[in-house]
């Protein structure tokens, strides 16, 4: 059997090969699962609920999978149960999500000689001050702009609604984080899709009318259809 390391970096998971559609094989499903879990500890608030999720571990739903590797739920849940059987994964499913921990997950990480961890010990605080600062004001300048372009179509949805101009505040904490959440699990085009089914309505709950778009965000599968319908407002999120 051949030995030895292919270092692949997460950032495949932008190129347009991986990007392609497609129904993925187990083999692509694995490696997509390895590419995926945090390679740190981090903190994920879901539905009002903060989680640890460790070094290892993915939080997404058996949704969020089966739509990734288009297949069904049933089959996600399958092949995690064979994952599992074959000491390659664990999970556990609550009524919020599902956490995935891969196995021995150090194992698929590459080793670093004691040279390579020194010399990248001895880089400069200036250096990793610039990089950190640069990394946090691309995340912040991405989650703002798509935060704004929101916040604008769901102005554009009140106003096609009330047949009146309406504005709106930015987003506070609690909905930032539910904004967040969702836009890591949908896309632009299926925002859209439960934005426009909440205002198409013949009767929207007086809690969606307030400037503040709680309702829609905390009931958001609720008006998420699964389907692309004609928009009746402006550009996406």
């Amino acid at each position: 059997m051949a030995k030895g390391w292919i270092s692949i970096n997460r950032k495949i998971q932008c190129h347009w090969l991986w990007q392609e559609k497609r129904e993925f094989s187990k083999l692509e499903a694995w490696f997509d699962i390895l590419l995926t879990v945090n390679h740190s500890e981090q903190k994920v608030m879901i539905k009002n609920t903060l989680f640890t999720v460790k070094r290892g571990q993915s939080i997404k739903s058996l949704e969020t999978w089966s739509k990734r590797w288009k297949w069904s739920r049933g089959r996600v849940k399958r092949f995690f149960d064979l994952l599992k059987l074959d000491e390659m994964i664990d999970y556990k499913t609550n009524n919020k999500t599902t956490v995935i921990t891969v196995c021995k997950y150090d194992n698929y990480q590459d080793k670093r000689t004691s040279n390579e961890q020194q010399t990248n010990i001895k880089q400069t605080s200036n250096e990793h001050q610039t990089n950190t600062n640069n990394n946090d004001n691309n995340i912040n300048n991405k989650t703002q702009y798509a935060e704004s372009v929101f916040l604008e179509n769901w102005s554009s949805c009140r106003q096609h609604y009330l047949k009146q101009p309406t504005n709106i505040k930015n987003l506070n904490f609690n909905e930032r984080n539910l904004f967040t959440e969702i836009k890591n699990e949908y896309n632009k085009e299926e925002i859209n899709d439960a934005m426009q089914t909440l205002f198409s309505q013949e009767r929207i709950p007086v809690d969606a009318m307030v400037l503040r778009p709680k309702h829609f965000l905390e009931k958001f599968d609720t008006y998420y259809t699964g389907k692309n319908n004609t928009k009746i407002y402006g550009s996406n999120v």
